[in-house]
């Protein structure tokens, strides 16, 4: 009955998926609510609560939540930038950093400070300027455009 209701509507492979994640998305974070659909996922990401730093930089000494971004983190020792932007042929170590900066290539859109006018290209820069205006922590939401705060405690 299901499968034959999947193949009279319009339902696209990624909507089963989404919706099969949902499903499955069993194992929460008490801290936050934020619900992950395996175990040791959650185990990783309450690290990030709890201030645990297991994995450490042998050269500079610096701790991580994470393995993988200890890793990542090896590569700014070695002067290895491995990503190259297309447009302007600057280098990056991370491929995340590459793909946030090709965003400033085609992005019209300024992202204004309320507070002194100043303008940026990118909303973690404005929020990395907000911090200069009073005591809040300011945090980017990686699903929307929005710039959000709370008290540093």
């Amino acid at each position: 009955m299901i499968a034959e209701w999947l193949l009279l509507s319009r339902v696209t492979f990624n909507d089963i998926r989404l919706f099969t994640l949902e499903l499955n998305h069993t194992y929460t974070c008490d801290e936050c609510g934020k619900s992950f659909s395996q175990s040791g996922t959650l185990l990783q990401h309450q690290r990030i609560h709890r201030g645990l730093k297991p994995y450490r930089c042998e050269e500079c000494g610096k701790d991580f939540s994470h393995s993988g971004d200890q890793r990542r983190h090896v590569f700014t020792h070695r002067g290895i930038k491995a990503y190259r932007c297309g447009q302007c042929e600057k280098d990056f170590a991370e491929r995340s950093k590459l793909m946030r900066h090709m965003k400033s290539h085609s992005r019209t859109e300024l992202y204004h400070c309320d507070h002194c006018g100043k303008m940026y290209k990118s909303k973690q820069s404005l929020a990395t300027h907000l911090r200069s205006h009073s005591g809040y922590e300011v945090c980017c939401c990686d699903q929307c455009d929005k710039v959000l705060q709370h008290i540093n405690s």
